[in-house]
């Protein structure tokens, strides 16, 4: 991959320049986001899991403006026969090789990852893979009287959205969190070299009719600092030590 006269990847630079917009310091509101989101008519609006979508929605409008010739691109609607990541990056008009955005809590040991056979494949064709992982500190609606998650409810009624089950508007309670602080990005390369140390397996369990659901894989968080290949907190900057090349 291409890089500027000072050896730093082209792709880093573009994560640095978006994370000077999210790290903020302050919280992101769990409301206020998918208002935004809404708005902006995004998919997945309307999800419980509101803050990786965010997260898409934030990365997706600043790689628009930085124009078509950026070495990254975010891809929301994937296409039959295109890999189903949320990154893909170019060089020399050619995918270089793709990647996945996640958001984690902080506080999580774990980072759960995609299909183990469609990420092996993958990595057998281009030979590398990102995950660009952002860390956030977390507030729950539970701890905060459920204000959050009854206001977040309310409001998605009253735009209209209609849920499979009658209206309450105390669903989702147990894991809506009512805000965000985004505080760390890590860049991790799974290669040829390190895929069977970075990974590990993880089984979904059975699908509703008994079969069982394909296996994905995690990436354990006690593993990451062995494979950084970039890293940025709140409050600082700087790659890491060593890249893997």
């Amino acid at each position: 991959l291409s890089g500027d006269d000072d050896g730093e990847l082209r792709e880093l630079q573009i994560f640095k320049a978006f994370n000077s917009e999210l790290f903020t310091g302050e919280r992101v509101d769990g409301l206020t986001a998918v208002q935004e989101m809404h708005h902006a008519r995004w998919p997945d609006t309307m999800h419980g899991e509101w803050a990786g979508f965010y997260l898409e929605f934030r990365l997706s409008r600043f790689l628009e403006r930085s124009g078509a010739r950026s070495p990254v691109q975010f891809q929301k609607v994937k296409h039959r026969g295109v890999f189903d990541y949320d990154l893909v990056f170019w060089e020399d008009g050619s995918i270089a090789h793709y990647g996945d955005l996640k958001a984690s809590d902080a506080g999580t040991r774990e980072s759960l990852g995609n299909d183990a056979a469609d990420l092996e494949r993958c990595l057998d064709l281009y030979g590398r893979f990102w995950y660009v992982i952002y860390e956030h500190e977390t507030w729950h609606s539970r701890d905060e009287g459920d204000r959050a998650v009854i206001a977040w409810n309310e409001w998605r009624r009253s735009v209209g959205h209609m849920g499979r089950k009658e209206y309450d508007p105390l669903s989702y309670s147990r894991r809506f969190k009512s805000a965000v602080r985004f505080t760390r990005m890590i860049v991790l390369e799974v290669n040829d070299a390190n895929r069977h140390l970075v990974l590990e397996p993880f089984n979904q369990g059975r699908q509703p009719d008994g079969s069982a659901r394909a296996p994905k894989v995690k990436i354990a968080k006690k593993n990451v600092d062995n494979f950084l290949l970039y890293t940025e907190e709140l409050g600082s900057t700087g790659p890491t030590e060593g890249f893997l090349r």
